[in-house]
């Protein structure tokens, strides 16, 4: 939308009924706006037919309402407007304003202009604003008093003539008559005529004024207004500070002004020259936290491999006797076997310029690839952890049961996986669930969840089932339907060199100028007891 503000005249206040009338936008009369120099021609502008949409603003601050028109009308002369100022702090100021004489101006806002030969022949009016200075120079707003009221302020430059002075200085004399009507209370009419003779130097533009071409006004002016007065930097300096501070809408125009962009066509900086903010590490996730290996025992490697036994019975070895001297037999004998562990080794190595560690700024990315590095080594470790504990609990897969109907068959396999870990003569601490599982778990609602079992699942990635039973989400094998691993904390463990973290390593390439840097790690698993890790569910079919 095309907006212009066209400056009117001074006013004063009257604090006893808040009401100020005047002529807002002169006829015939040059004026100076955001757009430059012309005039407005009668029934140019159009007024609103009801008043409700527009207001009285200070410095066409649009946020900064301190009252409202009451009556707006056409005369001979021009548009002339009544405005009702608001019992608000702000309107108070505005009135205290007017009164000493800091802001006693008048501007109208006007959408859509058309300007044709430097006359304005259509636009609409939608607002008016308390300005610091007028741009017509006849234009007055007065304070409406309880026993007077504004008639038809008439203001028009009758004579407009050039001579020179004894130094040669072209002058441009300038004389206007200002006629005031005034009706008393008793309806005396008072009639004041005022004449005003200016002198003012004389330039080319006085004498040798340009037509503007007939046309629409863009929203960003360049050439296409001829008779446009350039913006001073003063005037440049304020359209930012008020862009800054939110006071200039970016649709209201301004005359001739050259675009200043910083990319693209005719940007003011070249490349590289407006600098970025230097944040220097960013946040690249969450620290990753090992979910698998807490679950077991965990300790530290004292050995290249781990050995031990495992004995089993087949039944129990202990049976009735008669007593009384009676033979005591031996119905089943134990067997043995020998268990070791599983090894397996880490390790990552760079050689790495010695630049970054020479000179400002470099060290700094160097840390954070070590960082990257060491968690790097948690992530596989604790995942290959897993996949250790899967392989021991395929062993002892077992079938779903049948469960009852009104709960999700997860349930009913982590229910049957605690069992099974107490059946065997361990205490369930853990389960792992495939995804499956987890979304069934996730979404169960509170009213299908067994009684006789205290459930509880977070959106964490994590469950507890009685307080005991910690439930994770893990790949187990299975992705085609649920299925749920459960085993004892005793199952198994996992052992590391230095009780957990990988060891670091650094040497000098003094040939090449470099630092190697190595991070080495070492991950010993073992099952100590197998049949306390149960997985129950269906394998997916090939």
């Amino acid at each position: 939308m095309t907006i212009i503000q066209i400056d009117a005249g001074t006013l004063t206040a009257s604090e006893e009924n808040r009401t100020v009338t005047g002529l807002l936008v002169p006829y015939h009369e040059e004026c100076a706006s955001n757009l430059g120099k012309f005039t407005v021609a009668p029934g140019a502008f159009k007024v609103p037919a009801d008043l409700a949409g527009m207001s009285l603003n200070v410095e066409h601050q649009r946020e900064n309402v301190i009252g409202q028109p009451t009556q707006v009308r056409e005369t001979e002369k021009g548009i002339v407007a009544t405005f009702s100022v608001a019992r608000t702090p702000e309107g108070d100021r505005a009135l205290n304003d007017i009164k000493a004489g800091t802001r006693r101006s008048l501007s109208a806002e006007v959408a859509d202009v058309i300007i044709s030969a430097g006359r304005a022949v259509g636009g609409r009016l939608f607002a008016a604003a308390l300005v610091e200075r007028p741009a017509f120079p006849s234009a007055t707003l007065l304070a409406s008093a309880p026993n007077t009221f504004m008639g038809e302020e008439v203001a028009n430059s009758t004579e407009s003539d050039t001579f020179t002075d004894e130094d040669g200085q072209v002058w441009r004399r300038v004389e206007s008559n200002t006629t005031d009507v005034v009706v008393e209370d008793d309806g005396t009419q008072i009639t004041t005529t005022t004449t005003v003779v200016e002198e003012t130097p004389s330039t080319e533009e006085d004498t040798n004024e340009e037509e503007a071409p007939v046309g629409t006004v863009p929203n960003t002016l360049t050439a296409a207004q001829a008779d446009a007065t350039p913006a001073s930097l003063s005037k440049v300096v304020s359209i930012i500070d008020g862009v800054k501070k939110g006071t200039l809408e970016g649709d209201t125009l301004l005359a001739a002004l050259t675009d200043i962009k910083i990319s693209g066509s005719g940007a003011l900086p070249a490349a590289g020259v407006l600098q970025p903010a230097w944040l220097g590490e960013l946040w690249n996730g969450r620290q990753y936290q090992r979910r698998y290996m807490p679950l077991i025992t965990n300790g530290t490697i004292r050995a290249l491999d781990e050995k031990g036994f495992r004995l089993t019975a087949g039944t129990e070895l202990v049976s009735s006797w008669a007593g009384n001297k009676a033979a005591i037999t031996s119905p089943a004998s134990p067997t043995t076997a020998v268990e070791s562990s599983t090894l397996a080794k880490w390790a990552w190595a760079a050689d790495i310029a010695r630049e970054f560690f020479d000179l400002p700024g470099g060290e700094e990315v160097i840390s954070a690839m070590l960082r990257a590095v060491t968690e790097s080594y948690a992530r596989v470790t604790d995942s290959w952890t897993l996949e250790q504990l899967v392989t021991a609990a395929t062993a002892n897969i077992v079938a779903p049961d049948t469960y009852p109907t009104d709960y999700p068959a997860s349930l009913g396999q982590l229910i049957q996986g605690i069992s099974a870990v107490e059946d065997a003569g361990d205490t369930p601490t853990f389960a792992i669930v495939n995804q499956a599982a987890w979304s069934e778990m996730l979404y169960t609602p509170r009213d299908q969840l067994p009684e006789f079992i205290n459930f509880a699942v977070a959106t964490n990635g994590e469950a507890s089932a009685d307080g005991r039973v910690r439930v994770v989400r893990g790949d187990i094998g299975i992705d085609d339907t649920p299925a749920v691993l459960v085993g004892a904390r005793t199952a198994a463990h996992v052992n590391e060199q230095g009780g957990g973290a990988p060891i670091r390593l650094d040497a000098l390439d003094i040939a090449k100028g470099g630092v190697d840097q190595a991070v080495v790690g070492y991950t010993q698993f073992m099952t100590d007891y197998p049949d306390a890790l149960v997985l129950v569910g269906t394998a997916d079919t090939p």
